[in-house]
């Protein structure tokens, strides 16, 4: 990662850092307790959503303007590609307004807002996910079993500093549309599929 970061005192006593940060190949699996050595469960499989903690004491003492791209995102066994992340956090409101980037052949759109005021931080999210490819959802056949686009909507709101605890607590709405498709097996065969590369299993009810 390489970039520029200022920083001044403001009369206010408070520190304003300004920040343009970029890197060509980010992995989550190399940041956290796990890359570290301290993972109380090392032998788990990683998660989609990483429990670095990113809301800290400093995001209620500081305030940021922040520019931040990666060329490559990894995230477990997806990649998010030509991420844009500007930011800022104002008295302990963080305000992320548009992250874009690339996913599974579609784009990405986010808003986030977030309140490290609270403790946990109260976090609100607004994501659509267009124009995503359903062959490149990870399978174990081939050809895909299933084709088409994708369009996924989400509307959440919960309390978290990082994002596994935000995602495991989060409450709102998804809705998902299929474009156009194809569906190569049947629903029988597809109560097995592996959505483990976007964190979700369907797997066939018990009797």
């Amino acid at each position: 990662m390489h970039g520029r970061v200022s920083l001044e005192t403001q009369k206010s006593g408070r520190t304003l850092v300004n920040a343009d940060l970029s890197s060509g190949l980010l992995r989550l699996a190399d940041v956290g307790l796990r890359a570290a050595g301290r993972d109380p469960h090392p032998d788990a499989p990683p998660r989609l959503f990483s429990d670095v903690q990113l809301v800290t004491a400093a995001s209620r003492r500081v305030d940021a303007a922040v520019k931040f791209s990666v060329g490559r995102l990894a995230l477990s066994r997806v990649e998010v590609t030509e991420l844009s992340a500007p930011f800022t956090i104002e008295r302990g409101l963080i305000k992320a307004p548009q992250v874009t980037g690339h996913f599974m052949g579609g784009n990405v759109l986010l808003h986030l807002d977030a309140d490290a005021n609270q403790i946990p931080a109260q976090t609100r999210v607004e994501m659509t996910l267009g124009g995503l490819q359903l062959a490149q959802v990870p399978h174990k056949s081939e050809p895909p079993p299933y084709a088409g686009t994708l369009l996924l909507q989400i509307h959440a709101q919960g309390r978290g500093d990082s994002l596994h605890a935000l995602a495991a607590g989060a409450d709102g709405n998804l809705s998902a549309s299929v474009l156009q498709g194809t569906i190569r097996a049947s629903l029988a065969e597809l109560t097995g599929v592996d959505l483990r590369g976007l964190g979700l299993t369907l797997t066939r009810r018990q009797p």
